[in-house]
């Protein structure tokens, strides 16, 4: 019997930071929130699977930024042992914009982030190139 497979077209519309912090994630919420004008809002865990039968609870913060049209998530990426993007495990936090957003608006966030006090390192990521696009989507 042959064997078929589904494939999906993932099509994302904003922007994909990963960040690496030794702050606690409401502490780089609250300076996020500060630098960047946003009001990111501690939500409901974000359940991914990990294992086999198994999801685990991933803290998340989140708003949208009504005068862009913006949806904004800071998601971590480490938790009690665990990792969601494997890709990406010297991260602990990734930072998601989504909305219209043009190569100089990418520059200027990332080069923001990078000048953050409670950043140590950031990086843009092609939303295309991460196995588990489903932490791009919003809840």
């Amino acid at each position: 019997m042959a064997r078929e497979s589904l494939r999906l077209d993932f099509d994302f519309d904003g922007l994909l930071f990963v960040v690496a912090s030794q702050e606690a994630e409401h502490r780089l919420c609250w300076g996020l929130n500060r630098s960047f004008g946003l009001q990111l809002e501690r939500k409901d865990d974000f359940l991914a699977p990990v294992e086999k039968n198994h999801q685990h609870p991933f803290p998340v913060f989140e708003c949208y930024e009504e005068e862009h049209f913006r949806f904004w998530r800071l998601l971590s990426n480490k938790d009690q042992n665990q990792v969601l993007l494997r890709d990406f495990s010297a991260f602990n936090y990734l930072l998601i914009m989504s909305g219209e957003a043009d190569g100089t608006i990418a520059e200027r966030l990332l080069e923001h982030l990078r000048e953050h006090r409670f950043v140590q390192m950031a990086f843009l990521v092609d939303p295309l190139r991460i196995k588990n696009p489903y932490v791009l989507m919003q809840s």
